[in-house]
């Protein structure tokens, strides 16, 4: 596995209206040396966003306050922190550019998700 030195200094914002799941992701990341914080609104994260340094969004595609296109517009649009590494998650097996407003992302992850790749996508983008 790919390691990083002072993962901690890394933080992760985890965004998904599935309390249980967003708190699995969290906890994952913060066994694999993140910090790490779960929200279960898009609102919640963008205040969070607004008051935070954050380093890497892990987000559910669709919820019902918005999801990941509602994420990505407002990181473009406000004076907020801008995350070196935007992570998609979502249950539908396929995820268009229109989905996410035509905004790039780091990658898009199926439901289950596998963390071991997660982590090395997030230590492969954070170099």
């Amino acid at each position: 596995m790919v390691t990083l030195e002072n993962k901690s200094k890394f933080f992760a914002l985890v965004v998904d209206d599935e309390p249980d799941l967003g708190d699995i992701v969290a906890e994952e990341l913060q066994f694999a040396g993140f910090e790490a914080k779960a929200v279960t609104r898009v609102t919640a994260a963008i205040e969070f966003l607004r008051a935070n340094r954050v380093d890497i969004v892990v987000s559910d595609l669709r919820m019902p306050d918005g999801g990941a296109k509602t994420l990505l517009e407002a990181i473009d649009t406000e004076q907020i922190s801008k995350p070196k590494v935007f992570l998609v998650v979502s249950g539908y097996s396929e995820v268009s550019s229109e989905a996410l407003g035509g905004r790039p992302v780091t990658a898009v992850f199926p439901k289950p998700i596998d963390f071991e790749k997660l982590v090395v996508t997030i230590n492969q983008n954070l170099k």
